[in-house]
């Protein structure tokens, strides 16, 4: 199966705090079996070592941009899984939508029973009155007629005759009892509400250290940088119930227990570890030492702080998401076109020209729009189409801006031979200013010459 679309499928199975997403993530490892409520931690954990192999980014950050995403969703889909409170809400869940059923089925075989043929009820009084006619012919009061029609159809349960008012009974106690069984499974959202955050500081249990119980090596899952914590009480907050996670210092990436590389701290050998394991020891497979978790005590003010840090979690990627569904929305306009649609038809309708296939196009301009989409394909080909609209719409630009260019240039066009005339007044004007100078400077040797010149033409017009 390829890489890349295991990947994108991770992506599109849904937000991870749902909780049948973590279920859907961790099913699509290929040729496995799906992941349910009951699967055991170390079956769940096959489905996320293979898919973890598939979606690492160092494998597929080449090929598959958005690798990291997949990543970090897949370790957030295990992380939830192997929780045992995660574990207890599932299954939570799926005995109610077992209730529900059941009470649909209920539902449908009561309108069932009480929609009989009538045929039935006919046959029912003959019967009944076989039945009285092996009694003594004693007159009964009337209100005794009653019980005795309810003692007999007691008897028999293939033909009852119950009166109006006992099935009118009967039908507002079953709804009664539906509406408190369905009142029964609504479940107040204690999710959505804030945790609050003890003030008690008293440590909680024994401190259990030394011997075997020594600290493990963590690392990321993504980068396998090793994962020091702050504090003792982090060790414990970390590997215990309570369920912290922690950020990769170097890769960002948000890990837990479950998903966490742990090593022994005698050989460094890899093992599987989860929180069930917290309060056990185990024993390495490669230097055969059995290995212990400590614990240091910690107080509920800092169990609380842990809960309180995964619910401002839970509730940014819930923003995130409304806001992405939300833009989603936004560019959906109310006929189900999108956006970019409507911007092909402004785009034909002000240059008069279709972006799509470049012919001019002066009525009818939606109609063309939505052939030529047809033409090239579904309308999911909008956002190529956009780029040709990018490039298409340049050049109109270009053509009306060209006009006035050619206006300007024409215009302009003698400006240049006026800058030439202005050059020569200018030559002139400066030839005029140093003769002047010149004369200025020499004015007897200037009055000579121009005498001479003077005799010269004189001369010429006496020959």
């Amino acid at each position: 199966m390829d890489a890349v679309a295991v990947a994108s499928a991770i992506l599109d199975c849904g937000p991870a705090a749902e909780a049948a997403a973590s279920l859907r993530v961790l099913s699509l490892a290929p040729a496995l079996p799906p992941v349910t409520a009951d699967t055991p931690v170390a079956e769940a954990r096959r489905n996320y070592m293979r898919l973890a192999g598939l979606v690492h980014p160092d494998k597929l950050k080449s090929r598959f941009d958005r690798a990291t995403e997949a990543f970090q969703r897949l370790v957030q889909a295990f992380e939830r899984v192997a929780d045992p409170k995660f574990r207890k809400q599932l299954l939570a869940e799926q005995a109610k939508e077992e209730r529900k059923r059941k009470q649909q089925e209920k539902k449908k075989e009561g309108g069932a029973a009480v929609k009989r043929p009538r045929e039935q009820k006919k046959k029912q009084e003959p019967v009944v009155k076989r039945q009285k006619t092996t009694k003594p012919t004693t007159k009964e009061p009337k209100s005794n007629k009653k019980k005795t029609t309810k003692l007999l159809a007691d008897d028999d349960d293939d033909f009852i005759d119950y009166d109006n008012d006992d099935m009118e009974s009967t039908d507002q106690e079953e709804e009664a009892s539906e509406e408190y069984d369905d009142g029964e499974d609504e479940d107040i959202n204690f999710e959505d509400l804030e945790p609050t955050v003890s003030t008690s500081r008293v440590l909680l249990g024994t401190k259990r250290t030394g011997g075997i119980y020594r600290d493990t090596k963590v690392s990321c899952p993504q980068c396998r940088t090793q994962w020091v914590p702050d504090s003792k009480q982090h060790y414990s907050l970390f590997m215990g119930p309570a369920g912290k996670k922690v950020h990769c210092e170097t890769c960002l990436c948000r890990f837990g227990c479950a998903t966490a590389l742990h090593a022994c701290p005698h050989c460094s050998g890899n093992f599987d570890y989860d929180v069930s394991m917290y309060d056990k020891t185990i024993e390495c497979k490669r230097c055969n030492q059995t290995i212990g978790f400590p614990y240091y005590p910690v107080n509920q003010q800092l169990i609380d702080l842990v809960k309180l840090e995964e619910w401002r979690e839970q509730e940014e990627e819930k923003r995130t998401r409304e806001r992405d569904e939300r833009a989603a929305r936004r560019n959906q306009s109310e006929d189900g076109t999108s956006e970019e649609f409507h911007q092909l038809v402004g785009a034909c309708i002000v240059n008069e020209m279709c972006p799509l296939c470049q012919r001019t196009i002066t009525a009818r301009h939606r109609q063309h729009i939505e052939t030529c989409l047809k033409t090239k394909g579904s309308k999911s080909s909008v956002v190529s189409a956009e780029k040709t609209t990018r490039k298409t719409t340049a050049p109109a630009k270009k053509t009306i801006t060209t006009r006035g260019t050619t206006k300007t240039v024409k215009a302009a066009s003698p400006q240049p031979k006026k800058a030439k005339v202005e050059k020569k007044k200018t030559t002139t004007t400066t030839k005029t200013k140093q003769t002047r100078r010149r004369r200025r400077r020499g004015s007897d040797s200037t009055d000579s010459e121009d005498d001479e010149s003077s005799f010269a033409s004189s001369s010429d017009y006496d020959e």
